[in-house]
């Protein structure tokens, strides 16, 4: 009897703690917007609770995008979804969400902070154990392409030390 109260009262417990998270979804373009950016910059408290809830974030945007698509804030769709990849230490994809936002939207403000998040992604990536050679060749590549910064690429030839089958591409 006492052990079929105790499961009762678990029971009825966990019912409760699972049905009670609610996701708010409400408000105007700039609400949303200043939400998801308060949820993207939100700092892990203690070691396992707190930081960012990556689901919330993605009912947010989704929620932005479909009920004001003409936004100027969704015009800053890609560029928020690279931000919660390069946060989520997903570099590639969040690469990929840069050069979209550039792609599509060619005569933003943020364009040079795009820009720079994928140097920074790129760089991000060239520290990784195998030594791989194609994200700080994608990195220079990207830097001659958008800012013909030729002392950024010599400074940067200096540092990286290319194999003989590397040399050749420059």
């Amino acid at each position: 009897m006492f052990s079929r109260l105790i499961l009762l009262v678990f029971s009825v417990s966990l019912l409760f703690s699972c049905t009670s998270k609610v996701i708010i979804l409400k408000g105007t373009d700039k609400e949303l917007y200043d939400t998801i950016i308060a949820e993207i910059n939100k700092e892990r408290k203690y070691l396992i609770l707190g930081g960012t809830d990556y689901g919330k974030l993605e009912h947010l945007m989704t929620t932005l995008q479909i009920r004001y698509p003409y936004s100027e804030y969704t015009r800053e769709a890609y560029v928020l979804h690279g931000d919660i990849a390069y946060k989520q230490k997903r570099y590639q994809l969040a690469v990929q969400q840069y050069n979209e936002f550039i792609k599509n939207q060619t005569n933003h403000p943020k364009i040079n902070y795009a820009q720079f998040m994928i140097f920074l992604s790129y760089s991000k990536l060239i520290r990784n154990k195998d030594l791989d050679l194609g994200p700080s060749l994608k990195s220079l590549n990207f830097i001659i392409h958008y800012h013909n910064l030729i002392w950024i690429v010599n400074l940067w030839k200096e540092r990286i030390k290319f194999t003989t089958r590397h040399e050749n591409l420059f």
